[in-house]
């Protein structure tokens, strides 16, 4: 078996690219070359499209991903909310964006704690 198809293998067992260079002994980029492939032959060619195009910023969207994931955001709602955030400046950096994102709901999410715990402070006072 070539070691293309043992790495497509691998990779359909789900191991990591990093596993697949250690188990294979090949490059970096011959793993990297393989599993973009792998992708295609799954029909993720859209991912394979976003990290081409976004190489070095690839991060940024696992980021903004996880966060509005998190936060139960759909895509739908996130993508204006570039443009509905109080005091918004709009930002043209990827990385910035995420990060101001980021820093809005660390912020919503320290105010709704506060507004919590404000309330239960006052009911175990017999305020409520």
């Amino acid at each position: 078996m070539s070691k293309a198809s043992q790495a497509l293998k691998l990779f359909e067992q789900g191991n990591t690219s990093v596993h697949v260079a250690i188990k294979l002994n090949i490059e970096t980029d011959e793993v990297d070359r393989l599993y973009r492939e792998y992708w295609k032959l799954k029909s993720l060619h859209k991912l394979n499209e976003i990290y081409v195009e976004s190489k070095e910023k690839i991060l940024s969207f696992v980021k903004l991903y996880q966060l509005t994931k998190r936060e139960g955001m759909t895509p739908q709602r996130v993508i204006p909310m570039r443009y509905e955030l109080p005091n918004t400046v709009i930002i043209d950096d990827s990385n910035e964006f995420v990060q101001y994102l980021y820093n809005n709901c660390e912020n919503l999410r320290t105010r709704h704690e506060q507004q919590h715990q404000t309330r239960d402070r006052g009911f175990f006072a017999g305020e409520i």
